[in-house]
C-alpha cells in the first residue's frame, strides 16, 4: 500500500494543480450598477416613433422572433435560439467569451483529477471498483435540459418630442424536461454595443429616408 501511495502521490498533486488552474480562470465577471447602466440604457436623438419602430426592425433583421410588443406601454419582447454578434460568434457567456464547457463547471483539469483519483481507489482495493455505472435505483427522474433561447427585451421611454429613452435587457432562458424553466441575466458588453449600435444606424437610416 505505501508503495502504491508513493507511485501515484505526485500524480495527484498534478493533477490537483492543474484541476485548480483551471477551474479558476473562467469566474463571472462582476459589474456596477453604473456599468451596467451605460451598456443598457440608452438615450436616442430620435422620435418615439422612429426608435420604436427601429428597433423592431434590427430585432427582426437579427433573426429574433418578436414574442410580444406594446407601443403604447412601451415594450418589444424577442426570442431567438442563438445571439448574434458582428463577429459571428453566437451564445457568448456574460464574461464575453463563446462557450466551452458544460454548466458543471468541470474543465479538463477536473476531469483528470477525477481519473487520477478513480485509479488510486481501484489499485488500494486491489483492482476492483464498487462503481455501478452511474444508475439510480430510486427510480426517479433527474432534471436535465431540453432547450435554451435568449430573450431580448427593450423598454421605451418618450424623454421629448424628439428624445427617446430606451432599456435592452438580455436574458437566457434554460427550459427542463420536467417542465420548468429558469431565465439567467446575461452583462456581456459586446452584445449591447452590437445591438445599440445597429439601432443607431437603422434610425439614421430611416430619417435619411424621411420615415
Amino acid at each position: 500500500m505505501l508503495k502504491i501511495f508513493r507511485i501515484f502521490w505526485p500524480i495527484l498533486v498534478s493533477l490537483s494543480l492543474l484541476g485548480c488552474m483551471a477551474g479558476g480562470s473562467t469566474g463571472p465577471v462582476a459589474f456596477s450598477d453604473a456599468q451596467r447602466r451605460a451598456m443598457q440604457v440608452k438615450t436616442h436623438d430620435a422620435n418615439y416613433d422612429m426608435v420604436f419602430y427601429a428597433v423592431k426592425s434590427v430585432l427582426l433583421d437579427d433573426g429574433y422572433i418578436i414574442k410580444s410588443q406594446d407601443y403604447a406601454g412601451g415594450m418589444i419582447l424577442a426570442e431567438g435560439s442563438q445571439l448574434k454578434l458582428p463577429t459571428g460568434r453566437a451564445n457568448p457567456d456574460s464574461t464575453g467569451v463563446a462557450d466551452s464547457e458544460d454548466d458543471s463547471g468541470i474543465g479538463a483539469g477536473g476531469v483528470l483529477l477525477g481519473v487520477g483519483l478513480l485509479a488510486l481507489a481501484v489499485a488500494a482495493g486491489g483492482g476492483s471498483s464498487s462503481y455501478s455505472g452511474g444508475g439510480s435505483s430510486s427510480g426517479t427522474t433527474e432534471r436535465s435540459k431540453v432547450g435554451t433561447t435568449y430573450q431580448i427585451s427593450f423598454n421605451f421611454d418618450k424623454i421629448n418630442a424628439k428624445t427617446t429613452e430606451t432599456r435592452l435587457v438580455v436574458q437566457e432562458r434554460t427550459q427542463y424536461n420536467m417542465g420548468n424553466e429558469t431565465f439567467k441575466e446575461h452583462i456581456n458588453p459586446e452584445i449591447y454595443k452590437h445591438l445599440y449600435d445597429r439601432v443607431a444606424y437603422e434610425i439614421q437610416r430611416r430619417g435619411a429616408m424621411g420615415r
